[in-house]
């Protein structure tokens, strides 16, 4: 690829690509890493799950905006008003709210023409004197897995989103990197907390089960109160056994390892069970989100292996650095000595 001066902007010219190919910019950064992307100015794009950018023909568009473009010259801006209406185009009208739904179509984003016409209508009316596009490149359309995770929450909005969060943020990226963990020869073991902190609007959240693992039964920054002292001795039990012999299964609870297939879940909380894939609707809604990488990289567990792996080697290469000055050093002392 060429690069554009100083722009940051990389082009590539490959002949006799005919349209609706799909492709995909192979990244190499230092240390081995690859990564594949779409191409973030293309045309055109695959329908999710799939992501990658497609080969479009646009010189077959007539543009007609001659008569605005010459117009555009005779303006003087700098004196004159300015109100900016800011819109995203795929979410900003949806066919369904116009009654114009049809078979398959549901929920689906209104054409350019349609759009001119209805933008423009609105904008006059609300007084703007221009508007910003969003990027208007094409892409998949995720809202509707939001949307369906929402749905199935059973909290006022605002707590639904948080779910929706803490499973974008958390949970599932936690249950993606079990799955490759489990996938590539590894052994995991995975828990969910389900014992809530006392105070107000906290819910089982992040960090709470700090003061039952480390014995802080009385540091109430998360809990809101002194731990319960049954929940920690088995919780510590369990994180002391997984210590001494990888298998935190404990007295009466047996904790079977995690993997794609059983995705077995310990629930710890007022009640410790197995569960065998808990909250999968949320799962299957949340996965095709992880392409977004809020919270790291999921498709592959390779970086991580080079990361260790160039870890190792800089820490052995400090270890070796240091020896031989410490060496050097004894070897000069015998010398004066001497």
């Amino acid at each position: 690829m060429r690069r554009l001066w100083d722009s940051g902007i990389f082009d590539l010219f490959v002949p006799g690509l005919s349209e609706g190919v799909i492709y995909k910019y192979e990244l190499k950064a230092k240390g081995g890493l690859t990564y594949l992307k779409a191409d973030p100015y293309a045309a055109a794009s695959e329908l999710r799950p799939d992501t990658a950018s497609v080969v479009a023909d646009l010189e077959h568009y007539a543009w007609k905006d001659q008569k605005w473009m010459e117009a555009r010259k005779e303006t003087r801006l700098s004196g004159a008003p300015v109100s900016v209406y800011e819109v995203h185009l795929g979410t900003w009208m949806k066919k369904e709210s116009e009654g114009q739904e049809k078979e398959g179509a549901k929920n689906a984003c209104l054409n350019y023409r349609d759009l001119a016409l209805k933008l423009a209508a609105y904008v006059k009316k609300m007084g703007y004197t221009h508007v910003e596009l969003l990027p208007v490149m094409e892409y998949p359309e995720d809202r509707a897995f939001a949307d369906a995770f929402l749905a199935l929450q059973t909290e006022e909005t605002i707590w639904g989103m948080t779910e929706f969060l803490n499973d974008l943020v958390f949970r599932i990226p936690a249950v993606r990197q079990a799955e490759l963990h489990s996938e590539n020869g590894g052994t995991h073991y995975m828990y969910y907390w389900t014992k809530e902190s006392d105070i107000e609007h906290y819910g089982a959240c992040h960090a709470v089960e700090l003061s039952y693992v480390f014995n802080n039964l009385d540091d109430t920054i998360f809990t809101g109160k002194p731990a319960d002292a049954s929940l920690a001795e088995t919780v510590q039990e369990m994180w002391v056994k997984f210590a001494q012999t990888g298998d935190p299964s404990a007295g009466e609870y047996i904790w079977e390892k995690y993997d794609a297939k059983s995705r077995q879940t310990m629930f710890l909380g007022d009640e410790i069970r197995l569960v065998s894939d808990p909250l999968p609707q949320q799962r299957i809604l949340i996965e095709p989100l992880l392409k977004y990488r809020i919270n790291g990289y999921y498709k592959s567990t390779d970086y991580a292996l080079i990361y260790l792996r160039n870890r190792i080697l800089r820490t052995f290469l400090i270890l070796l650095g240091i020896n031989a000055v410490v060496y050097l050093v004894y070897r000069l002392r015998r010398k004066k000595k001497r």
